[in-house]
């Protein structure tokens, strides 16, 4: 059998995506879900952070809590957002 090489290009876009995180806010899990809600043009779920974050849904409510009674987040209908 013959292999067929596939000598198209494809277009790859990497976007960096700079963001300040406040300094109150403390731990790893706070910033990395604060950075991925912050990096994202739609509202984030929690399973959406479960799975894209690969941290379990027991740990991702009490960060969230947190962070939106500290008024960093906020959650809407759609889901969790940057607090504006």
């Amino acid at each position: 059998s013959k292999r067929v090489l596939d000598n198209s290009l494809k277009c790859v876009t990497t976007y960096v995506y700079c963001m300040k995180i406040p300094g109150e806010i403390n731990g790893p899990n706070s910033k990395l879900i604060y950075l991925y809600v912050g990096s994202k043009d739609s509202p984030a779920s929690i399973e959406e952070l479960s799975n894209n974050l690969q941290m379990s849904k027991l740990t991702i409510f009490p960060v969230v809590d947190q962070l939106c009674e500290s008024d960093y987040l906020q959650r809407t209908e759609e889901g969790i957002v940057i607090q504006s």
